[in-house]
């Protein structure tokens, strides 16, 4: 079902290494940029953040999801915010700092409004609003444009998410688990994180990264590869590392595997070659964790495959002229 994502962006992490939630840092990018993403995957056809101010990393990030081509509409106001959206529109409310499991926003998606994410009032779970005395919000809200433009217009000084969901719950909703029976999720574990400080979102990308996963990996990626690849991204993105410095050494050392074999240094050729394979593995899971997914990419598998063949055209050709060479 088609619907918009409304993000709140106004609230203070409590660090201080950044001014706001939605800019902390998460998988080498930005909190709010792992948020639009997520959202945009899910099926949202268009992303507004409500944001009080624009400091110049909150538009360094949007631009770099334009780049991509996605695009995210700021709005300054709870009114102008419901001024973005149509009338008849499904909106999917996501909470200021909120990270969540791909699973969840898929969930919430296929659901009609209004409906809650939820998460049981336990100890663990106190970090999450309540909602009675049995649940609390874990996060994402379904409702609809009417009703965000009717809670804009009678706001006041109330924060627009936390009345938002209010209304919702007063509505009448349906309630959907994050966990246990009829949940969103399987594995639930770190599956919803609120961060408020930069180690719980740098510690949530990590936990989110190993979610991350091609259906259509290679068995050799998946048991050799991938093992390594996730042990090394994360060291990579918090060092904002981009996935086109390893992919590139891959490609490189991949050639230099295949001038090897065309000198007859067998043994050199094919070392670089086993080494281009996590490389290739290791640029396509910062990817993933960033919700790029160019290592899937056409162009990232042909430029691959191209050197591949490269590589064993070489090797074949070098085997030939050295069994012609034997054999005068």
């Amino acid at each position: 079902m088609a619907f918009a994502a409304l993000i709140s962006a106004y609230q203070d992490a409590e660090d201080g290494e950044t001014q706001l939630r939605a800019l902390l840092p998460m998988a080498g990018r930005t909190l709010l940029e792992n948020q639009v993403r997520r959202a945009v995957a899910a099926g949202a056809s268009h992303v507004v953040v409500l944001v009080e101010r624009v400091p110049a990393a909150l538009n360094a990030a949007l631009d770099r999801l334009r780049r991509d081509g996605i695009a995210a509409d700021i709005a300054r106001s709870p009114a102008e915010a419901a001024d973005r959206f149509h009338p008849g529109e499904d909106v999917l409310l996501i909470a200021d700092g909120l990270v969540a499991a791909p699973d969840c926003f898929e969930a919430m998606a296929a659901r009609t409004p209004p409906t809650l994410l939820v998460v049981s009032d336990i100890a663990e779970n106190r970090q999450f609003e309540r909602v009675d005395a049995d649940r609390r919000w874990a996060g994402l809200a379904l409702t609809d444009a009417v009703a965000l433009a009717e809670t804009a217009a009678m706001l006041g000084e109330w924060d627009l998410q936390s009345t938002l969901m209010r209304r919702i719950v007063q509505s009448g909703p349906s309630y959907l688990p994050v966990d246990g029976e009829g949940g969103a999720i399987a594995d639930a574990r770190e599956a919803v994180v609120l961060a408020d400080r930069s180690a719980g979102s740098r510690d949530a990308g990590k936990a989110m990264l190993s979610r991350n996963r091609r259906d259509d990996d290679g068995w050799v990626e998946r048991y050799l590869f991938s093992p390594l690849a996730v042990r090394i991204a994360p060291l990579l993105l918090d060092r904002s590392i981009e996935a086109i410095w390893p992919r590139a050494l891959s490609i490189l050392f991949g050639l230099g595997g295949a001038a090897c074999f065309w000198f007859g240094w067998f043994w050199a050729g094919l070392a670089l070659f086993l080494l281009s394979g996590p490389l290739h593995a290791i640029a396509a899971r910062i990817d993933l964790a960033q919700l790029r997914d160019r290592g899937g990419s056409w162009e990232s598998r042909f430029g691959t495959g191209v050197v591949h063949a490269i590589g064993l055209l070489t090797l074949g050709a070098r085997f030939t002229i050295d069994s012609d060479n034997r054999s005068y």
